[in-house]
């Protein structure tokens, strides 16, 4: 999966969620100690932000990753290893709870599910 377009997920997720009706905080708010799963094409990736601000994802092809993340002035960065420089998309106030399946749409219009999954959920 292309790192950039699962970012953008990630970060239309937060800024313009559609969802269940059982909410308990933002989308972040229930993503941290939480896993977040999105599907594209076929492959499954999962990110799970730590509240000491380190972050890991993995995918279904065996790929992973690990950094760090910070929520500042309406924004969320992640600072992968792997990457030369942090990636940062907008946050909003968009409501979620764990369990809860959203529809996201990205800049391009294409839309993704995005799930928040309960506690730490390897593959």
């Amino acid at each position: 999966m292309d790192r950039s377009r699962t970012l953008l997920a990630l970060g239309a997720a937060a800024s313009c969620a559609f969802g269940s009706a059982a909410f308990a905080g933002t989308i972040l708010e229930a993503a941290v100690g939480n896993t977040v799963s999105i599907s594209e094409a076929g492959v499954e990736t999962r990110y799970y932000f730590n509240e000491n601000g380190s972050v890991s994802q993995a995918n279904s092809n065996g790929e992973s990753d690990i950094g760090t993340w910070e929520a500042k002035d309406g924004t969320l960065c992640m600072d992968w290893v792997s990457a030369e420089e942090p990636a940062c998309i907008p946050l909003s106030d968009d409501q979620a709870s764990v369990g809860d399946t959203v529809t996201v749409l990205s800049p391009d219009g294409t839309s993704t599910d995005l799930t928040i999954l309960a506690g730490k959920v390897p593959f």
